[in-house]
């Protein structure tokens, strides 16, 4: 898991698409870059030109002091293998004002993107296993907690529980936009490898957190573990699975493409999707198609 990083890997990764495509957008392989230690998040820090990746480097659940975070240029290279480490599990990542938000079992770190340093931790009593991470335009931060089945928000320089409903089936993904936050389930029935009984749909939380609705063509996607909106999509990671499923946000077929098992929190800008693969320690960039 502490190899040091390979080269990057040229050509076209094979995908597989499922039946439900009619007429699967393209998506083409850009590069891969190999050597991370169970990457879990892809943030685009646009700013900086540069992107940012989280490594869990040991269990998930496991407050061990090995987790770090990685700076990669667009292209793939790397620039920072050990950018910032002595974190436990970090997971999910998000933007804002430059600041870099990161869950991190029980807490959430704050960091300041120039100076690459940890500014303050936010560390509700209450948290259990915080995944993933979205910011609204005004700048609340949103973490989900896969197993207390709930959504935290930092508002005002307090992390607090926000939501719980039962809607929430281990809640993982999430993404603001339009007011809402698009929050993708992991399912019902966990085991202990993170499979479950039933697999996980996609819901949509109004802004007071109090009313949870289904996401057109989200029911049943799988073990969902990132959301991002690309072009006319939002596109879904089943980490168990190994796909990405791209739903048309104006309704249309939806796509499933297959990768590889572990595939974790995507990240999205302009037309570049990035892909960690925590299972083979790879993180990959794809260009999509704007519109289905």
């Amino acid at each position: 898991m502490k190899k040091l990083f390979g080269a990057l890997l040229p050509g076209v990764l094979a995908l597989s698409v499922n039946a439900m495509a009619a007429d699967p957008a393209p998506l083409t392989h850009l590069w891969t870059t190999e050597g991370f230690a169970e990457p879990e998040s892809v943030v685009v820090d646009a700013a900086r030109d540069r992107l940012i990746v989280s490594n869990i480097d040991g269990h998930p659940g496991e407050a061990d002091g090995e987790g770090f975070l990685s700076l990669l240029d667009p292209d793939g290279s790397v620039v920072n293998r050990q950018w910032i480490g002595g974190l436990d599990a970090p997971k999910g990542m998000a933007i804002h004002e430059g600041r870099l938000y990161v869950s991190d079992i029980t807490a959430l770190h704050e960091i300041d993107l120039e100076r690459g340093r940890l500014v303050r931790s936010f560390e509700p009593d209450d948290a259990r296993f915080l995944n993933d991470v979205t910011v609204t335009a005004d700048g609340d931060v949103y973490v989900t907690d896969m197993m207390a089945n709930a959504v935290y928000r930092l508002h005002d320089g307090r992390l607090t529980r926000w939501s719980e409903d039962d809607g929430l089936h281990h809640p993982n993904g999430i993404l603001a936009q339009d007011g809402r936050l698009i929050v993708g389930n992991w399912g019902t029935g966990l085991e202990s490898d993170f499979t479950t009984a039933t697999p996980g749909s996609l819901v949509l939380m109004d802004a007071d957190g109090a009313g949870i609705e289904p996401v057109p063509n989200g029911d049943a996607l799988g073990n969902i573990d990132g959301v991002a909106a690309l072009g006319h999509y939002l596109v879904v990671s089943d980490w168990v699975k190994g796909t990405l499923t791209f739903l048309p946000q104006a309704g249309g077929a939806v796509e499933t493409h297959a990768v590889e098992p572990g595939v974790a929190d995507i990240g999205a800008a302009g037309d570049r999707l990035y892909v960690p693969l925590m299972r083979t320690g790879r993180v990959s960039a794809y260009s999509v198609s704007a519109s289905p």
